[in-house]
């Protein structure tokens, strides 16, 4: 239970962090010029594989 609490307490902190940006749909880690120059399989892949 109390792995939970330090969890849930990490995520929070996290989250409420100014400039932190979370995006389930969208890769916020590679600029557009960057998907751009690569390959198809890589583009096809899941956000959670990249």
């Amino acid at each position: 239970m109390q792995d939970n609490k330090t969890f849930l307490s990490m995520i929070s902190n996290v989250l409420n962090t100014d400039g932190f940006y979370f995006c389930t749909d969208y890769d916020l880690t590679h600029t557009q010029q960057r998907l751009s120059n690569t390959s198809p399989d890589f583009q096809e892949m899941s956000l959670l594989e990249r």
